[in-house]
């Protein structure tokens, strides 16, 4: 099991491994399979976006701290450096969860869905976001072998 900690991204094309990040709240997981190539990928994305040059020194330990920066070097990654093809990537949003308080002014969540899917449909990419938004916290695996997502929904404490 390769576990994919906040701001971490793994990429894999071992079949015999299990990709999994826990606890998604507001952070959104990516997840990039391509049967092709047989790599899969996923980074545990805590911010939209990376603005500040203060925040380099944290995009250096944590690469997948930022939509901005780990989306296109996923993507590139898989169409240029393994030469996938767009039709052949399967991509997966996990997380983005809405704030269960009422005064949450940040929607730091719907910000991190919103600057994903801008990013993905840039590329030209589809992706299947059906398991965004809403009040749940997720637990979220894929299988290298064959890019198989699951994911397990808890409710949210706060």
């Amino acid at each position: 099991m390769l576990n994919v900690g906040i701001g971490e991204v793994v990429i894999s094309n071992d079949p015999s491994e299990t990709i999994v990040t826990h606890a998604l709240g507001s952070c959104v997981a990516l997840i990039i399979h391509c049967n092709h190539a047989k790599h899969t990928a996923m980074a545990h994305i805590v911010l939209p976006e990376n603005s500040s040059t203060r925040n380099q020194a944290l995009y250096k330990m944590k690469p997948g701290y930022f939509a901005s920066d780990i989306v296109p070097l996923m993507v590139n990654y898989f169409l240029k450096k393994l030469g996938c093809s767009k039709s052949q990537l399967e991509i997966k949003l996990v997380g983005g969860a809405v704030s269960s308080q009422e005064t949450d002014r940040f929607l730091v969540g719907q910000k991190n869905i919103a600057m994903v899917r801008h990013l993905i449909r840039a590329y030209g990419l589809k992706m299947d976001d059906t398991e965004t938004g809403e009040r749940f916290s997720r637990t979220v695996t894929v299988k290298v072998s064959n890019g198989h997502v699951h994911v397990k929904r808890q409710n949210m404490i706060l």
